[in-house]
């Protein structure tokens, strides 16, 4: 016996009801339960992280990975030992040679900030002599808070050094990982694209396959072009404070070539973090610092920047900003890092839009001419 349509529907309709029904329930039941919900996520997420820290590791060597296949036609496990045996190097030079420098500088930081603190003081005492202003720092006490803000600053990056090298076992794993994620790439994303494709259907799933393809697309285009430029401007930065006899040479020199890959904000946070380092040793170096820096600034924003990232992004340098002050207002330094190649994926969408209203509005044309 066949059933008639309208009873199917009829059924259909019936399910979905019943279906809402328990989705809303659900709902009901996460919210009452939200603390132990998220200690779940919490868990689940701590479970899952050498694999998207593997994952994330994939994803970045996967531009040397291809660069070594293409330029020595290896095949897939040669190239990958090639990959890790020059990150191993790496990680190696600078675990024996820079990481220990940065550390010490930190130390030294941390225990002469007390000694900074009192020289500013008395500076302040030799050379204003303003009253209101003395008593307004000492009511404020403006340079205690300074001190003691300074000190868990530094703390808190000699703490974040020690839990990353105390993270060696999620490390380890997140490297095994991304070897296989990188050996076996094709078969992974073909799979990932199928899965999408499959609970999305056609119409939304293609739509967020070329979603993530556009944020690829900027972040490897973006991240990477910033990533070469820091490390090239590294080189004259460190060549110019051994010359100058600079403070910090190592921990100023890494973290001008680190905050240079924020635009616009960033190389004048190295320049500030230079000169504040030597200030209090020798206030001319630290006038030279701030010299040296700006002048290798200009060659990174007049012939560096315009070569290797100027066209890939396209936006604005309102935009951009506005896009550095959102990501670092949610997500600090990272959410500054990926502000900019997102607000280039949103703008493409955003042009995209605006085509389409003009195409089915062509009077706007006319106003706006």
């Amino acid at each position: 016996m066949k059933l008639s349509t309208s009873f199917k529907e009829g059924i259909i309709k019936n399910l979905y009801i019943v279906a809402l029904i328990f989705i809303t329930f659900i709902g009901i039941k996460i919210i009452n339960n939200f603390d132990f919900v998220l200690k779940i996520l919490v868990s689940f997420k701590n479970a899952l992280w050498p694999v998207i820290l593997g994952l994330i590791i994939a994803y970045v060597l996967n531009p040397l990975l291809k660069l070594i296949e293409n330029k020595t036609k290896f095949k897939r496990g040669v190239s990958l030992l090639l990959t890790y045996t020059l990150i191993a190097i790496v990680l190696a030079v600078s675990i024996t040679y820079i990481l220990p420098s940065i550390v010490e500088s930190l130390k030294q930081l941390t225990y002469s900030i007390p000694d900074f603190v009192s020289s500013a003081n008395n500076a302040i005492e030799k050379y204003i002599g303003n009253d209101i202003f003395k008593s307004w720092l000492n009511s404020t006490e403006i340079l205690k808070t300074i001190s003691s803000w300074s000190t868990a600053v530094f703390n808190t990056l000699l703490s974040s050094l020690v839990s990353i090298t105390g993270s060696l076992i999620n490390w380890l794993l997140a490297i095994v990982v991304s070897v296989y994620f990188l050996f076996d790439k094709e078969r992974f994303l073909a799979g990932a694209k199928k899965a999408t494709l499959l609970i999305f259907r056609e119409r939304i799933g293609l739509a967020i396959l070329e979603l993530v393809n556009h944020i690829h697309t900027m972040l490897g285009a973006y991240i990477g072009a910033r990533a070469l430029i820091s490390l090239i401007i590294c080189v004259p930065a460190a060549l110019g404070l051994i010359v100058l006899k600079s403070e910090f040479v190592v921990l100023i020199t890494v973290m001008f070539g680190l905050t240079n890959m924020i635009p616009y904000i960033g190389p004048a946070l190295g320049m500030i973090i230079g000169f504040t380092l030597n200030m209090f040793y020798s206030p001319s170096i630290a006038l030279f610092v701030v010299i040296w820096f700006l002048i290798i600034q200009q060659i990174d924003a007049n012939i560096l920047d315009p070569k290797l990232s100027g066209t890939k992004v396209g936006i604005s340098p309102v935009t951009c900003i506005t896009a550095l002050a959102i990501g670092g207002a949610f997500y600090g330094i990272v959410g500054m890092l990926l502000a900019v190649p997102i607000a280039g994926v949103i703008k493409l969408y955003y042009v995209k839009f605006i085509e389409r209203c003009e195409k089915k509005n062509p009077f706007i044309q006319k106003y706006i001419d």
